[in-house]
């Protein structure tokens, strides 16, 4: 039995109505005993929201005014996410997810 801090997870946002309850994936066979930090590595990253923006994309749930929202992929999200905190004058230290 693992501790769940120690798990591999990725946090995905807060539930609208709710903010103080935030949203992540867990990721408990990426586990292993000396990894060092619970985060998810860059590539494994960009694989999990690839994969999820792929099967968002690709289902019938949801409509065109929904999905023209989404990135095209993760590195996408990830250049604009950095774009902004650029604009705002941020500096990448105080940016969010940065490993």
């Amino acid at each position: 039995m693992v501790p769940y801090y120690m798990v591999s997870n990725t946090y995905l946002g807060n539930i609208s109505g709710f903010e103080e309850c935030g949203v992540y994936a867990s990721f408990p066979h990426l586990y292993y005993q000396h990894r060092p930090t619970n985060l998810l590595t860059n590539d494994q990253l960009i694989r999990f929201f690839d994969l999820l923006l792929k099967s968002i994309t690709n289902s019938d749930f949801y409509n065109s005014t929904y999905l023209q929202h989404l990135p095209l992929s993760a590195r996408n999200a990830k250049h604009v996410s950095y774009s902004k905190f650029r604009e705002t004058g941020l500096s990448s230290k105080e940016g969010i997810g940065q490993q």
